[in-house]
């Protein structure tokens, strides 16, 4: 998308003999419009992203969510000029501005903004024929975000599938459950890239202090000293159900460890009582999104296989 981008707004410069030639455009995870330097042309001196406030006061009418069209040949002294707009004028110099809503099937998804025409002033003809060029940029702009997140989702898939290959060929090879859940933990930090995996095997039923209070029989990674369940471990463990935490600073659940910002857990079931956990966690909020849960619910499955081997084997000696 950089470079196509780029390339459109290298072009719109010399079509309209202006210095400057930039892409706005919302990050809807925060919120944010992001103008950042690889979607602009003339501006040599900015290096770092500027991320606007989609709900600070007055953004209302902005170009981006009013998806209203604006012409200034005085930014700095215009008194329609947000005071956002107003700072970013000041800090590249800017004189003379037309800014066009980033349209695609009537949802705004940017803002395309040229400035500082050479030759004069910018006449509503440029607005116009700016506008047309909006829908080209904004079909552009969709269609490589598009073929960015197949490409990143073809490969999330692909490394997923080779995850779950690697634990079937386990189980086919061998009936040692820890080595096999071992290998689970693994590929279920590795694939997600969290922070830390671990998989807690629990003890039967009747071993537990209380019906509700789960015992450990073992833990698999590098937290393997913890002797409890983590409260999102029990949680998933006695409510029998997958639980996924964004983010622990708004969650009601406890951490009880460093560096964890947002967590999943998912029961691994075997004979009608659940047997054990899979819990990854990472230093990111929000880390963990719908392909992450049906992926470890899917390495559940497979150790759900590997323990019902293990009992099967053992009942055979």
């Amino acid at each position: 998308i950089e470079q196509i981008v780029h390339q459109v707004m290298t072009e719109i410069t010399k079509l309209f003999n202006c210095e400057v030639a930039a892409v706005a455009l919302f990050d809807k995870t925060t919120n944010k419009l992001v103008l950042r330097p690889d979607l602009s042309y003339g501006l040599p001196s900015f290096t770092d992203a500027i991320n606007i406030d989609i709900y600070a006061p007055g953004m209302e009418y902005s170009t981006a969510i009013s998806k209203r069209p604006f012409l200034s040949n005085n930014m700095r002294s215009d008194g329609r000029v947000l005071s956002v707009y107003r700072a970013m004028a000041d800090r590249f110099n800017l004189d003379s501005v037309i800014q066009i809503p980033l349209l695609m099937r009537s949802q705004g998804v940017g803002e395309l903004t040229v400035a500082n025409k050479r030759d004069g002033e910018f006449q509503k003809s440029d607005l116009r024929i700016l506008r047309s060029i909006g829908v080209q940029v904004a079909t552009a702009v969709e269609r490589a975000s598009l073929y960015e997140a197949t490409d990143n989702d073809l490969r999330a898939r692909i490394q997923e599938l080779d995850s779950l290959s690697h634990v079937s060929n386990e189980l086919n090879v061998t009936i040692q459950l820890d080595r096999i859940l071992e290998v689970i933990r693994s590929e279920a930090q590795r694939t997600t890239e969290a922070k830390v995996g671990t998989v807690v095997l629990l003890k039967e039923p009747d071993e537990w202090p209380a019906p509700d209070k789960p015992a450990i029989a073992q833990r698999f990674g590098t937290v393997r000293n913890l002797t409890d369940l983590l409260p999102i471990e029990y949680q998933a463990a006695v409510e029998n159900h997958t639980v996924l935490v964004s983010d622990y600073n708004r969650d009601p659940l406890d951490t009880n460890q460093e560096g964890m910002r947002s967590g999943l857990a998912v029961p691994i079931h075997y004979g009608g009582q659940v047997t054990g956990v899979i819990h990854i966690y990472s230093d990111q909020v929000e880390h963990f999104k719908a392909r992450a849960v049906t992926f470890i619910e899917a390495l559940a499955n497979q150790a759900a296989i590997a323990v019902g081997n293990a009992v099967r084997y053992r009942q055979q000696l």
